[in-house]
């Protein structure tokens, strides 16, 4: 790509209720900075999306069957370490927060009419976080190692 190619963000919207990726889906198509690549319904079809497309941002639901945003979050960074994820979420309690955060989330949006207000807030917490291209997200609870945090989520 030359310095003036633009190319949008890839994404990937992973909420169990069709409704809210359907609003996702308006919100996000409707801004060229962002070009939506898959769609799931659960943590499981989360993760096995984030391995094959590798999105640049992954928008995660915390509460789906069969595996939940925050317990999903390990094997996405996993699979796709580069993939941003923002757990979006009608539970944005400090505990969700700090559980999403040292799983490895970018951050954690509380459910919000999916629109343009919306769609700023994701990309200017994009823009942060990849302003610093040295940033790596490092998943920690307290003084104890990644894998002790994930058995901590999985509990």
């Amino acid at each position: 790509m030359t310095q003036h190619e633009f190319r949008a963000v890839t994404v990937v919207l992973v909420d169990d209720e069709p409704d809210i990726r359907f609003l996702l889906r308006l919100a996000f198509e409707r801004d060229r900075r962002f070009r939506l690549v898959g769609e799931g319904a659960n943590g499981a079809e989360a993760i096995w999306l984030a391995s094959q497309v590798r999105p640049d941002l992954l928008v995660l639901d915390r509460n789906m069957p069969v595996l939940g945003g925050v317990e999903a979050l390990p094997d996405i960074r996993a699979v796709s370490p580069r993939t941003s994820v923002v757990l979006y979420t009608a539970a944005t309690d400090r505990q969700t927060a700090q559980a999403a955060v040292a799983a490895g989330a970018l951050d954690v949006l509380a459910k919000m009419p999916p629109g343009p207000n919306m769609i700023e807030t994701v990309a200017t917490l994009l823009a942060n976080h990849w302003a610093n291209p040295e940033a790596e997200i490092h998943v920690a609870v307290g003084p104890v190692s990644a894998q002790a945090a994930r058995v901590w989520i999985a509990n």
